[in-house]
């Protein structure tokens, strides 16, 4: 199972938390950044709340209406987020 993270809530400090920073750093098209969220926080069980009142659905992909981010950068290589993630120092465990 996955929950699309939309929109993160942040305590402000977390973008100035030394253990965040590399996350930051290294995300380029937000692939793996949602994981990083929890362990980042400190991995407490009261650091981080889903909230599925909501429920999104991606809008259907056909040849008359293609992914904007499938323009931008191929699916397959969306995910080469790891290889900055590696770099970054970021724990493999995190992501």
């Amino acid at each position: 199972n996955f929950v699309e993270c939309t929109a993160p809530i942040l305590k402000s400090s977390m973008l100035l938390d030394p253990r965040f920073q590399p996350c930051l750093r290294a995300v380029r098209t937000g692939c793996f950044i949602d994981f990083c969220f929890h362990p980042a926080a400190g991995g407490a069980t009261d650091v981080v709340a889903v909230i599925d009142a909501v429920q999104c659905h991606h809008p259907p992909r056909t040849a008359d209406y293609p992914s904007e981010m499938r323009q931008v950068q191929d699916w397959l290589e969306h995910k080469n987020d790891d290889i900055l993630f590696e770099q970054e120092g970021v724990p493999r465990d995190w992501w």
